[in-house]
């Protein structure tokens, strides 16, 4: 599903019912995605939010490819790289923020 959100409320504009359980692959989302931007264009798009379950490199290469701003919800421990402190737990990144 993709949605639009306005004030705080999201609105499905497409989507897309799948013959099997669980999520969406990278080609599924990618085809949604175009959907959207032949209806509406890639300039009507100020970001794109998705949870954390929703990644791949596929996906995030298509997403950059064209240049839509993202927004990727990560799982807490989830090792980034930390340049100078080596490999650390997303969570490591952001437990003094409020």
């Amino acid at each position: 599903m993709l949605s639009v959100c306005y004030k705080g409320v999201a609105l499905p504009v497409l989507w897309t019912l799948l013959p099997k359980r669980g999520n969406s692959n990278s080609e599924e989302r990618k085809k949604l995605l175009n959907q959207y931007i032949e209806l509406y264009s890639t300039a009507s798009i100020y970001s794109f939010m998705v949870d954390r379950e929703f990644i791949g490199g596929d996906w995030f290469e298509e997403l950059i490819h064209c240049q839509i701003p993202f927004y990727i919800r990560i799982r807490g421990n989830m090792k980034v790289n930390v340049p100078g402190k080596g490999l650390k737990k997303a969570f490591w990144l952001f437990n003094h923020q409020k």
